[in-house]
């Protein structure tokens, strides 16, 4: 590798920090025939899905800060320097032509490096309202690249492009072939999921609300991905309601799930959001209250002003009736369900991966 064509990311935690890196290292390699390193931690998804991926990784010991109380805090601020040094002799050893920062803690101390080291720094933010990490690294980014006009708040206005969330290649392919919701369709195909690691309320709940689907007398056929080993926890509420489920522990090919659906139950994280606009499914977001700053309520929110999805709080999908009321009115009528498919189709950006990597090139020129 050259020290011309090397670009590193930074940045992990969750799918939803990786996986968009992962589509945009793939692009710069592809497109540019760049070389691609990481630098992420060694004890979260990064440390799987990167290597799986066909890249080298670096580790970082870095803990992150918000919510930390006592002896966890003080911990958390000693790894700090030294996950600083560790990242100056990465970069000072790989010379790379840029850093993209994905976000999570780890991202944070790889571009405080790139800046000392006087190496160009990107950002990437998947959601409206931006972690503390993006925040605070857009101070000395070169550029943003982010995916709902609602960031706008939170970033320089100069140094910000909304250009959207890249989606892996098999999820773009599918918005060339998912078919219009047929007007002669009776029944209607309700896919639930709450991400690898599952959503209690999704698992605990959704059985109530397809009983009171069916007891609007709205066909309906469920396949419903629980999380890793809690399929027994979520199969059991359809079998007290007497109901037929395809309940799992986790969707393993989701392109084919999404070309099966009509309709979408699901958490309102960056990724999620990205791959269903992308396709243009209708959408139910129950968001995770316990998210990072609320930023799933804030995601959820900007699709439904547009008339993109259905938002429903957490705790409302647990008691409040009125909001299955909202589900089964836009089961009940097709037109409906259509226009939120456009709406969401209209809110994707299919060419997300390809603008983000070519401006990035473009700017290191």
């Amino acid at each position: 590798m050259t020290r011309k064509t090397l670009v590193i990311f930074a940045g992990g935690g969750t799918g939803g920090h990786v996986y968009p890196g992962i589509a945009v290292a793939k692009a710069l390699i592809s497109e540019f025939d760049a070389s691609i390193r990481w630098i992420g931690t060694e004890d979260r998804m990064e440390s799987r899905a990167v290597p799986k991926a066909g890249f080298e990784i670096d580790f970082l010991k870095v803990s992150f800060l918000k919510g930390r109380k006592g002896f966890a805090l003080v911990k958390a601020f000693f790894l700090l320097p030294f996950a600083i040094l560790r990242a100056l002799q990465l970069l000072w050893k790989f010379r790379p032509r840029c850093v993209i920062g994905l976000g999570g803690f780890v991202s944070g101390p790889v571009c405080i490096a790139a800046t000392l080291l006087r190496i160009p720094v990107f950002l990437m933010e998947q959601n409206a309202r931006p972690g503390i990490t993006n925040r605070l690294v857009s101070k000395v980014a070169r550029h943003i690249f982010g995916s709902f006009e609602a960031s706008k708040q939170y970033f320089p206005e100069k140094k910000l492009s909304i250009l959207g969330n890249p989606v892996r290649d098999e999820i773009l392919a599918l918005r060339d072939k998912k078919s219009t919701l047929s007007s002669e369709k009776q029944e209607r195909n309700i896919l639930i999921f709450g991400g690898s690691q599952g959503a209690s309320t999704l698992n605990n709940f959704s059985a109530t609300l397809c009983s009171q689907i069916l007891d609007h007398g709205i066909q309906i056929s469920i396949k419903h991905g629980a999380g890793r080993g809690r399929a027994f926890e979520a199969k059991k509420t359809y079998e007290e309601k007497n109901l037929s489920a395809e309940v799992m522990d986790y969707i393993e090919d989701m392109a084919a799930a999404y070309q099966w659906a009509d309709l979408i139950i699901c958490r309102a994280g960056a990724t999620t959001i990205a791959e269903l606009t992308v396709v243009g499914l209708p959408a139910v977001y129950v968001p995770f209250p316990g998210a990072s700053d609320d930023h799933q309520t804030v995601n959820a929110k900007a699709l439904e002003e547009k008339n993109a999805g259905i938002f429903i709080s957490d705790a409302d999908f647990q008691a409040d009736p009125n909001a299955f009321k909202k589900i089964v009115s836009i089961l009940q009528s097709q037109s409906k369900l259509q226009k939120m498919a456009e709406a969401s189709r209209a809110f994707g950006r299919p060419d997300a991966t390809f603008s983000i990597s070519k401006s990035i090139w473009d700017q290191t020129s």
